[in-house]
């Protein structure tokens, strides 16, 4: 009897993650017609609909793949990555549904199954990327920007797991007071922005079938992205801390340096592999171009 087939890319987690995509468009309707219209629970049941349920969902499944591809390690606890999917998406569920109804003694429980979930998946990733880093060059460069990537995740998560809490009234107020700020700068930048930055970059060139002679710029946008999200959370935690919200907006510049810094090696990066790619067509001149808009 042949062994059931394996697919590349766990066809459940693109599934699931498609669905709460439509849905959350269904989420977003009903929050638009509420009169008055208000940023509480139920809108942040849409955000994580999206950042975990749409977004963060796909991107796991399709790294079952990368991972090991890009960093030309052979998977060890495959099962167990696959399988922690599910947990995952129970979790995320919960989640949602706990923010919809306003429920918050679930809250905490839910966060709980989301944490268990990403840890059971990030366990046999930590693996491959640990043996990437001998690999050549290239690949080992791949294993830590995903090893960095990834860790922005579970920081992301680690966060919600502590707000949650906080939120079901089992841990102190003060958390709440600067730790969405935070929680969201890792998600939105260190998680969701970098893997978009790394993953276009590593496909742009094989599309367009160009090159680029300054490899060291997505390095460099990489790190800059990391040391500017750093930088917003300790001054964001610093200004909370001493009741100086204000403060946050008077100097943008200084603040966000580092992030225009990044913005600018990286579509610098695009803009070179266009102006020598190969291939002309739709497709690829697309692809590019949504490179760049970013």
């Amino acid at each position: 009897m042949a062994a059931p087939r394996r697919h590349w890319i766990p066809p459940a987690g693109l599934l699931t993650g498609f669905a709460a995509h439509g849905i959350s468009w269904i989420v977003l309707l009903v929050l638009a017609v509420r009169k008055p219209f208000a940023v509480g629970l139920p809108a942040l049941a849409w955000v994580h609909l999206v950042a975990l349920g749409w977004l963060t969902m796909i991107a796991l499944s399709v790294l079952v793949y990368v991972i090991p591809t890009f960093t030309d390690v052979a998977w060890k606890g495959e099962l167990l990555a696959r399988r922690a999917l599910v947990v995952y998406a129970c979790g995320v569920a919960a989640l949602v549904a706990a923010f919809w109804w306003q429920a918050l003694p679930a809250l905490p429980w839910a966060a709980t199954l989301v944490l268990t979930g990403l840890g059971c998946y990030l366990v046999p990733a930590a693996r491959i990327l640990a043996a990437g880093y001998a690999r050549p060059r290239v690949e080992a460069a791949i294993a830590r920007a995903l090893s960095a990537t990834l860790a922005s995740l579970l920081v992301t998560a680690g966060l919600g797991f502590i707000l949650a809490w906080a939120l079901a009234g089992r841990l102190p107020s003060s958390v709440i007071v600067f730790g969405p700020q935070i929680h969201a700068a890792f998600g939105t930048i260190g998680w969701l922005t970098v893997l978009i930055m790394g993953v276009s970059t590593q496909t742009v060139r094989p599309i367009t079938g160009g090159r680029s002679r300054f490899g060291w710029a997505h390095a460099a946008a990489g790190g800059a992205e990391f040391v500017g999200l750093i930088a917003m959370a300790a001054v964001s935690h610093s200004a909370k801390r001493r009741s100086l919200g204000p403060e946050l907006s008077r100097s943008p510049p200084e603040r966000f340096s580092t992030l225009a810094t990044s913005s600018t090696c990286y579509v610098g990066r695009p803009s070179r592999i266009g102006r020598r790619r190969r291939s002309s067509g739709a497709a690829p001149s697309g692809f590019w171009s949504g490179s760049l808009l970013r």
